[in-house]
C-alpha cells in the first residue's frame, strides 16, 4: 500500500482494498501500478485540461444551449427552477410558489428532476405524478411525497438551479435486459490535436427501485464494452471483497454478457462528432442513452472518474495509449517517470475524496 502511494497512481489505503488489490492472485505488481486513485485523477484533471472549458460540460443549462443549438439529440427541458435562469421553451419557475404550482397543475408527468450543477446523481429523482385528493407527487423510488414538503426539499438547490426534462426510453432490447430506466453508455474519448478516438466503454447498470445509473448507489452494475463492436464483455457489482462478476440483470433474468449495444456504430460516431467541438478538454467522459430514436446526449464530463472503466475492465487504465495522452498534455508529478511493464508512464493527480467515501457508504 506504502508503495502504491509513493507511485504512478497513488493509491490511499481505501482505494487499495476498493479496488481488491489486496488478492495476489488476480493482480500482479505490474498490475497493480497501474491503477490510478482520487489523487492521482485530480492532478491530472487540473493539469491536462484548460479549466475555462469546464463549466461548458458540467453546467446542464449551458451544455445543453451549446449542443441543442447544433441540432444534437438531448431529452426535453421542460421547466428551470431559478430565480433568473431560464431556458428556451422551457417553463420558469423563479419562486417556491411558481414551483408548487408547477407541480400541481403544469408538469407534465413523468419528469427527471437533476441540479443545474448536480454531481454523482445527488438530487436527481424522477416525478411519476400528482394526486389533486392527497397533493402529493408521487416518486418513481419511495412514498409519494405532499407538494409543501417537496418545493421545501428542493428549495435547497434554488440559488444554484433545479431543471425538469421529460423522461426518455431505452430502446426495446435495453429495454428488456436492463428494465424501463435508462442505462447509460459512457465513452471516453481522447483528442490527439483535432482528432479524437474512443478510449474506453462502458454500460452503467441501475437495479433495484434506482432511476439513475450511478455506480455507487449499492447493487448497480457496470458493464465493459469492447469499442470495436459494441458488445458486452465482462459485468460487475460491488466493490472491495463485495466486487464480483455477473452475467444477469437481477431484475429482468436476462443474460448481458456477450450481448451487443444496440446502434454502437451511431453511438461512436456521435461522440466522435461532437468530442472537437471541446478541443481543450483533451479527454471527455460522454453519457449517451439509447432510445428507439437513436443515440441521446444525457451530459459529458472531464475526465470522468477513473473508478468506472478501472472496476468495469477489472484493470488499471495507465496503458500506453494513456501515457502518451499524458505526456501531449504536459502533465508532471511528484515523482520521476516510472516503468510500469512496457510502458513509461508519468504520474499522478488529486480529486474529491468525498467522492471515494460515497462510493464506499
Amino acid at each position: 500500500m506504502r508503495a502504491l502511494w509513493h507511485s504512478i497512481g497513488m493509491l490511499t489505503e481505501a482505494e487499495y482494498y476498493y479496488y481488491g488489490l489486496y488478492d495476489d492472485s488476480r493482480f500482479s505488481a505490474a498490475d497493480k501500478a497501474r491503477f490510478i486513485g482520487l489523487e492521482a485523477q485530480n492532478r491530472i484533471l487540473t493539469q491536462c485540461t484548460d479549466r475555462m472549458w469546464w463549466g461548458l460540460l458540467h453546467d446542464k443549462l449551458v451544455f445543453q444551449h451549446v449542443l441543442q443549438g447544433d441540432g444534437i439529440a438531448m431529452p426535453r427541458i421542460e421547466a428551470t427552477y431559478h430565480r433568473t435562469r431560464t431556458f428556451p421553451g422551457a417553463v420558469s419557475l423563479p419562486t417556491q410558489d411558481d414551483l408548487a404550482r408547477f407541480l400541481r397543475a403544469d408538469a407534465r408527468y413523468p419528469l427527471f428532476g437533476k441540479p443545474f450543477d448536480g454531481m454523482f446523481s445527488v438530487g436527481s429523482a424522477r416525478f411519476d405524478g400528482y394526486d389533486g385528493r392527497t397533493d402529493r407527487v408521487s416518486l418513481h423510488a419511495g412514498d409519494p411525497v405532499p407538494v409543501a414538503a417537496l418545493t421545501q426539499e428542493l428549495t435547497r438547490y434554488a440559488a444554484r438551479g433545479y431543471l425538469f426534462q421529460e423522461v426518455k426510453h431505452p430502446e426495446d432490447t435495453l429495454r428488456a435486459m436492463c428494465g424501463d430506466r435508462l442505462a447509460c453508455l459512457r465513452v471516453v474519448v481522447m483528442l490527439d490535436g483535432d482528432r479524437p478516438e474512443v478510449f474506453r466503454a462502458l454500460l452503467k447498470v441501475p437495479t433495484g427501485a434506482h432511476v439513475a445509473d450511478n455506480f455507487w448507489r449499492k447493487g448497480n452494475m457496470l458493464a465493459n464494452v469492447d469499442i470495436g463492436t459494441g458488445r458486452i464483455i465482462r459485468v460487475v457489482t460491488g466493490v472491495g471483497p463485495d466486487h464480483r462478476e455477473v452475467d444477469r440483470h437481477p431484475d429482468t433474468g436476462q443474460v448481458m454478457v456477450d450481448r451487443t449495444i444496440p446502434r454502437w456504430d451511431a453511438v461512436t460516431r456521435l461522440c466522435l462528432d461532437l468530442a472537437p467541438r471541446f478541443p481543450w478538454i483533451r479527454m471527455q467522459a460522454w453519457d449517451i442513452a439509447v432510445c428507439p430514436e437513436g443515440p441521446v446526449v444525457v451530459e459529458a464530463n472531464v475526465l470522468g472518474d477513473f473508478n468506472l472503466p478501472q472496476l468495469a475492465t477489472g484493470a488499471g487504465i495507465l496503458d500506453g495509449r494513456f501515457a502518451r495522452f499524458l505526456r501531449a498534455s504536459g502533465y508532471s508529478d511528484r515523482t520521476k517517470l516510472a516503468k510500469a511493464a512496457d510502458l513509461v508512464v508519468p504520474a499522478p493527480m488529486r480529486r474529491l475524496v468525498g467522492a471515494l467515501r460515497l462510493a464506499l457508504h
